[in-house]
């Protein structure tokens, strides 16, 4: 199999990180998971590679999600579109395919009431009061990012990986590699 067809199937099979919505049963339907999962396995994830055009394909592509979803759901779109993305960051035939190494260090932590709830044990500072990703809103969700950066940073690790120690609730730093 050609390395880029095999790059396209795992793509499509790691769309499926959408099953996580079901978690979010606020109004969310069966319609609703497929259209966000059709647009994912479509997710032109090359936008993604460069530092340059980061956030801009992050932004665009969380509006096109939202509009998948009812109420157009920023927040929700959101935390799908930040596992997705870390999910096939940590596959090798992906992660070389699209250069996600690239832009690890830019990932967002998937916001929920997990990684709330860490940032505010770990923060130093006052954090808005979480209302939950279907009310999370693009000021909002900076205003968590920017301290779970603070936290990834002092850790030595990029922040999307917070994402796993605070769904576990056992922090966990990671030596820095001698240089």
């Amino acid at each position: 199999m050609a390395e880029a067809d095999e790059s396209q199937g795992i793509q499509l099979g790691d769309a499926n990180v959408v099953e996580q919505i079901k978690k979010y049963k606020q109004s969310t339907d069966e319609g609703d998971i497929r259209r966000v999962q059709d647009f994912l396995d479509k997710l032109e994830v090359k936008s993604f590679a460069t530092p340059e055009q980061f956030s801009r394909s992050l932004d665009r592509a969380t509006k096109l999600i939202a509009r998948r979803l009812p109420n157009g759901r920023w927040g929700a779109a959101r935390k799908f579109l930040n596992l997705y993305l870390r999910r096939i960051t940590y596959k090798f035939y992906l992660r070389r395919a699209y250069e996600l190494n690239r832009v690890e260090q830019l990932l967002e932590l998937p916001m929920d009431s997990y990684a709330a709830k860490g940032l505010k044990r770990d923060y130093q500072h006052r954090l808005p009061r979480w209302k939950g990703v279907s009310h999370l809103t693009p000021e909002a969700s900076a205003l968590y990012q920017e301290p779970a950066k603070q936290i990834a940073e002092a850790r030595s690790i990029c922040r999307v990986h917070l994402d796993m120690q605070y769904w576990r609730a056992k922090p966990m730093v990671r030596k820095k590699a001698k240089s």
